[in-house]
């Protein structure tokens, strides 16, 4: 069952961060929490720059060397772990900088720390990437489950008995550490038996996944842009408060990562053997099956941001519910992989070259609203800025399969869902304001519920295929198996 037991590790995951990232907010002040964002911030971009797509590009190389996976592992890693040491040294090096840019003092020596995480994060990427393409779903699922709780036992002892900031973002590279050596630990055997130092392999999957590198760089650059750009203009107070509202829900965020995750490796597959048909049938299964389950979701999260916010975070952080309820918007764009062809038919240039279009629009706009209306200027840019960028990797990759944009998506079943959506939220929302408060909130949910359960039964939306082929472990077919 491998989407269901990816999809259930991956919303423990988000389950325990997302619980644990308002102990923090509460606990921290407005300062410290965000500090403690630019601190992420910088390194997951540092990570990201420095991963070289290595961890990505490694399925198509298992894929294309059959036989030889145990040389495509280790040259994978051992470049992994150089390309991750030199960016853990510019970290260090240029601490002080990034904090002079960013207008936070206390972020240079926190900075300093926090560089040794890059190349442990970089390799913990490539283990699981390793342990999902051999089929070890299960093993990777409870792993990071394992390894998530113990990290989020050390910040919560550091956060509640030894609390500095500096002791908690320590305790944040103990957890990472102890997660890769976790993933190391399990790796299928036979990967680690040396085959000797195959120079040619590591310079062709880092010639490849150079421009994926870049490309994942560029993406995140393109979603950290608002986060740099609040930050550097308004302040690190303000930047918490963004922050808090450019979040995700754990279910949303598990469904689209678990299934990214699993597909990869058939894209991989399918379009090794020529299958683009294959390839197409099973994007637009994907498609359909995260609108139905993402779209609800979204549409509640976006009408209810404020009530969500002040529960979730206290009021301290009510400014970030019009961030949440815009930032929100991406998802209705959000229910394919639009990067994963690029990456299995190799023009991960292409790639660069779109995302670079993007960026170039995306930044100057940003500064223009966050001048102009503050933090919820940054969400309103991210939004266009992204739907701007998957229509154009959209566009392309069609062009890649020789198929146009309608076989990706079934749009009668997109329109049942939005009207089912649109019909609950409705009711949900005068009920709401009829009774109000906590009270109000809980009868709203329970009426969207019914109204969207009804909407989906009557109106043929629930994947009853889906459900069966979780239960009795059957192939959904174009290469999408729940076993």
């Amino acid at each position: 069952m491998k989407v269901a037991l990816l999809f259930l590790s991956q919303s423990l995951n988000k389950l325990i961060g997302f619980l644990f990232l308002p102990i923090i907010a509460r606990s921290m002040t407005l300062e410290d929490y965000g500090t403690y964002g630019q601190v992420l911030l910088t390194g997951n971009f540092a990570g990201r720059l420095f991963s070289f797509g290595l961890a990505t590009v490694i399925f198509v190389f298992y894929a294309q060397n059959r036989g030889k996976e145990a040389s495509v592992f280790q040259s994978n890693l051992l470049g992994s772990i150089v390309i991750g040491l030199i960016g853990s040294l510019l970290v260090f090096l240029f601490s002080s900088e990034i904090g002079l840019f960013l207008g936070n003092d206390k972020l240079g020596p926190l900075l300093k720390v926090y560089a040794i995480v890059v190349p442990f994060g970089i390799v913990k990427t490539t283990l699981d990437s390793t342990l999902i393409y051999f089929s070890k779903i299960k093993t990777s699922a409870v792993l990071l489950v394992i390894g998530n709780l113990v990290s989020f036992a050390l910040m919560l002892s550091c956060l509640f008995f030894y609390y500095s900031l500096y002791n908690f973002i320590a305790s944040v590279v103990v957890g990472s550490i102890f997660n890769s050596l976790l993933l190391a630990a399990f790796v299928p055997r036979d990967l680690l038996r040396w085959k000797g130092m195959d120079l040619k392999l590591i310079r062709r999957q880092i010639w490849i996944g150079f421009p994926l590198g870049i490309s994942l760089m560029l993406g995140l650059v393109f979603k950290l842009t608002d986060s740099a750009i609040v930050s550097k203009l308004l302040g690190v107070e303000q930047y918490a408060v963004f922050r808090n509202g450019a979040i995700e829900l754990p279910f949303i965020a598990a469904i689209y990562s678990s299934v990214t995750k699993i597909v990869l490796p058939d894209i991989s597959k399918l379009f090794a053997n020529g299958q683009m048909l294959e390839i197409v049938k099973l994007k637009r299964r994907i498609a359909s099956y995260n609108a139905i389950f993402i779209y609800p979701l979204a549409s509640f999260l976006v009408v209810f941001a404020e009530p969500i916010v002040s529960f979730y975070f206290s009021k301290k952080y009510v400014e970030s519910a019009p961030i949440l309820a815009i930032y929100t918007l991406i998802l209705f764009f959000r229910v394919v992989n639009y990067g994963d062809i690029f990456t299995a038919a190799s023009k991960n240039f292409q790639q660069v070259l779109i995302f670079l279009t993007a960026i170039a629009i995306n930044v100057p706009l940003t500064f223009i609203l966050v001048k102009s209306m503050g933090p919820p200027g940054a969400a309103v840019a991210t939004v266009a800025g992204y739907a701007l960028l998957l229509l154009l990797l959209l566009n392309y990759s069609t062009k890649i399969l020789d198929v146009s944009i309608h076989a990706y998506f079934d749009f009668v079943l997109l329109g049942k869902i939005i009207g089912a959506c649109v019909l609950g939220i409705i009711s949900s929302f005068l009920i709401y304001h009829s009774i109000g408060g906590g009270a109000g909130f809980c009868a709203a949910l329970v009426m969207y519920s019914t109204i969207l359960a009804c909407c989906y039964y009557w109106g043929d939306i629930f994947p009853v295929e889906l459900l069966e082929a979780i239960m009795l472990k059957k192939k959904l077919g174009a290469g999408l198996s729940v076993e």
